[in-house]
């Protein structure tokens, strides 16, 4: 699934997580954590599973993969 960090942030919003883009940006080149509850919606957004969205694969995170 490719989206635009803004339809990324809308379709949180949408689950009730309210972030920016700018946030999901700071995400992808790791200058922000993300909070256990984003973590969640991510997974449920993406339709992935959490052990899934949180595999280590050659020293990057499925999550960071998903949201580049």
């Amino acid at each position: 699934m490719r989206l635009s960090q803004a339809d990324l942030a809308a379709r949180m919003q949408v689950n009730g997580v309210t972030i920016e883009r700018e946030a999901i940006s700071k995400i992808e080149t790791g200058d922000r954590f993300v909070t256990d509850y984003e973590l969640l919606t991510f997974a449920k957004v993406f339709g992935v599973s959490l052990e899934w969205l949180t595999e280590q694969t050659h020293n990057t995170t499925r999550t960071e993969k998903a949201l580049q």
